[in-house]
This record gives C-alpha cells, structure tokens and sequence, in this order.
C-alpha cells in the first residue's frame, strides 16, 4: 500500500510517505503543503496485482500528485486491481493529473476511486483510460468513481468497459463509419464550479453536479487527438491554485534555493590605547593566544518530513 498525508507546518509541511508498489518523491514542499511523485518499483500493472494508494490531506493542507509514466494493465490469467482513497480536511486541496490508464489485450481489472472532502475542500481529479494498446481492441475494464462532501453522496459513476458491453448502444458504440472509440477522459473539478471554459471541442461533454463540481469528458479513438483535456486541467488548475491561502511571509526556502546569508557581523570600534596596558591586538607575554572569533550564525529551514520505505 502508498500512502501520502500532508499537514501544515511552522517553516515547512509535515508530510508522511509510506511506499508501496509505487515509491513517493518529494518535488517541492512549502509550510502549507507539497508535490510528490508517484515512481512505480516495478513493473505494472500485472495479472493479479493489487494497488492501493491512500491519500490524506489535513485542514488547511493542499498536495498536487504528479506521475511519471503511465499505467499499463497487462493480460493474465487473474484480474488485477486499482484502488485509491482520498480523504480531504476542512479548506484543503488535492490536484492529480493521472497519466494515462492502458488495458492490453487479455486483461481484466477493477479501478476503484473514493474521495472524501470536508467543509470547503476542493479536489482536481483526472482519469485517462485507454482501452488497448497499439493495434488491440483491449481488455475488460471496470470503474467506480464515487465522492462525498460534508451534505452527503456529491458524484457517483460506474463504468462496465468490458468487451461485452461497450459495444452496447450507449455505451462506446459508434456507428460503421466511424472508428472505435478507445480512450475516455475525465476531469473532475469536486468542491467548487470552475468558471474557465477549457473551449470547444466536438467529442466532449461538460456536466455540472448538483452541488459544486463539474465533470468534463473526452471520448475518442486516439489519444493524441485528446487536447481539451490537458486545457481543461491547466485551466481548473489556475484556478484550484489560487483558491488556496497565500503563504505567510516566514515560509521556509525552497529546497532548491541557496541557503540564506549569514548574519552580518558589525565590528565594534577599537578602545583607546593605554600607554601602559598592551595592546588588545596583542596578549601579554607567555598568555595563551586568543582563539578565533565566534563565527555567525546561520539560519537554516527546519524540514520536518516524515518517509517510511516499503518495497512490495
């Protein structure tokens, strides 16, 4: 099992990593928050494999899940399993633009997602699934989105994207002329109704929840022709960005930043020589030299992170 938890820290968020079948990295981290990677150990996703990520974002935090590849469901004799849980304090803030989802030929595997805001939490949520490989028809493929709010059940969505039921009218069905439909794009906005129009484009939908949230999705045969998605996350995204509070002016540097000056060191004025006293820059005969000066202090960010490593 991954797990991520984030909470607000003096000078620098309190982050705890536990790997799994995916490794967390830490990209960046202020007192607020961070952004992590998700860097697969191993190869995935195969037959009989089961991934389960655990995502929890306290009061006031906000975290952005990055991944570096996307996921392949490769075919095998058992099913496979994808299974992520996301729980969101009061006021906090959670972006992860998955990379693409592939279901190979012969695989049969379940995705299931559940997200949990408290009052005022606001999550970007994105899922790519393609069905197949290059030159296959993919395998059978089954999802569960579901999220909840303070008031109760906000959005729920089960998808059978087996072989034997999306060919169904009104489902993935096309008509004869028109090429299969292979890849299915979200991206859903939970907590608050974007107001960025991500523009026009013929294979997508834009729904609005019945509370605050909104869901676009992008249907069509390859994946390269999907262009309204990556604006549409760019664009919620600006504005999930500056919804959150602004850090305060202590705030730790960032890690990749140089490292404050030290303090500056005013010399004090000689004193007045006595003819008969030794000079100060000189000690008396046979006395011990004086040692060096005390040096300046620097000031250095207090990271307080907290990284347990398990390798599946």
């Amino acid at each position: 099992m991954t797990r991520i938890t984030v909470a607000p820290g003096a000078g620098r968020s309190v982050l705890g990593l536990r790997s799994g079948a995916l490794a967390v990295r830490v990209l960046a981290q202020d007192e607020a928050g961070a952004r992590v990677a998700l860097v697969a150990n191993g190869a995935l996703l195969l037959a009989g494999d089961a991934v389960t990520v655990q995502v929890e974002v306290a009061d006031g935090a906000w975290l952005e899940v990055v991944e570096t590849t996307g996921t392949v469901a490769y075919g095998g004799p058992e099913p496979s399993r994808w299974d992520v849980d996301v729980r969101l304090g009061a006021g906090s803030t959670l972006c992860w633009d998955a990379l693409p989802f592939v279901v190979s030929h012969g695989a049969r595997t379940h995705r299931r997602t559940d997200v949990h805001l408290g009052d005022g939490a606001r999550a970007l949520l994105r899922e790519t699934l393609v069905l197949g490989r290059a030159g296959q028809a993919g395998g059978d493929l089954w999802t569960r989105t579901a999220a909840y709010d303070a008031h109760g059940l906000l959005q729920v969505e089960e998808l059978d994207l087996s072989r034997a039921t999306r060919g169904l009218p009104g489902v993935l069905a096309t008509t004869a002329a028109a090429a299969a439909c292979r890849v299915v794009d979200t991206v859903l906005a939970l907590g608050w109704s974007p107001a960025a129009d991500p523009g026009p484009d013929d294979a997508a939908t834009l729904l609005a929840l019945d509370r605050p949230g909104a869901v676009l999705r992008w249907l069509g045969s390859e994946l390269h022709r999907d262009t309204v998605g990556d604006r549409c996350v760019a664009a919620w995204g600006d504005e999930l960005a500056a919804g959150r509070a602004a850090p305060s002016s202590h705030a730790a540097p960032s890690s990749h930043a140089p490292p404050p000056a030290p303090a500056r060191v005013v010399p004090t004025p000689a004193p007045a020589r006595d003819p008969v006293a030794p000079s100060p820059s000189r000690p008396p005969r046979g006395a011990a030299p004086p040692g060096p000066p005390p040096r300046a202090e620097r000031a250095h960010p207090t990271f307080r992170t907290t990284v347990t490593e398990e390798y599946a």
